[in-house]
């Protein structure tokens, strides 16, 4: 949780599929922002904390533990996620069905990509009811990215208007976890 102005967000890297090319844009935000020095930020990758099958929330379970103690010490989330089939990956939604009321309360931050002209428009639209139903607080600041094969690996290269829409996105973040 935020600490003497100091806020806390949690980067959400949304799929496990092997080549992701939206592992890319998420390393991008992560090293914009750790560029403020109001900011805790945390990089998580789906692939660390999801076991195969949906572990429900009212289930304790040590494995689930690590992602639960996370989301507490959280004021707001950016999920990067591809759009695969006009939807969100499974691992994704696995992810977020391990922990419920401490989502409540917290801000989001959805960041679509895909290979083509829409820029995961369609993800993002499709995970909004799903963060609602989990109490997220949705930042009118959607991040989206077309032709992701094309995003530079190196931040050195990261075009500036993206930096300028995710530090965007990101003070409306910061601004919704304020009290």
């Amino acid at each position: 949780m935020s600490t003497k102005n100091k806020s806390s967000i949690t980067v959400v890297l949304g799929t496990a599929r092997k080549g992701r090319q939206s592992e890319k844009v998420a390393k991008a935000i992560v090293g914009i922002l750790k560029k403020r020095k109001k900011l805790t930020v945390r990089f998580v990758d789906v692939k660390d904390y999801i076991f195969g099958k949906t572990i429900p929330p009212w289930e304790e379970n040590k494995k689930t533990k690590p992602w639960r103690d996370l989301v507490k010490k959280t004021d707001g989330f950016i999920i990067v996620t591809p759009e695969y089939n006009h939807g969100y990956p499974g691992e994704l939604k696995m992810l977020l069905d391990q922990e419920l009321k401490g989502y409540v309360g917290k801000s989001v931050v959805v960041c679509g990509c895909s290979s083509g002209w829409a820029g995961g428009l369609r993800v993002v639209e499709n995970l909004l009811p799903v963060f609602r139903e989990l109490g997220l607080l949705i930042s009118y600041y959607s991040l989206y990215v077309t032709k992701v094969g094309d995003f530079p690996s190196d931040l050195k290269a990261v075009d500036e208007k993206f930096m300028e829409r995710v530090n965007k996105a990101a003070d409306h973040l910061i601004e919704l976890t304020q009290p």
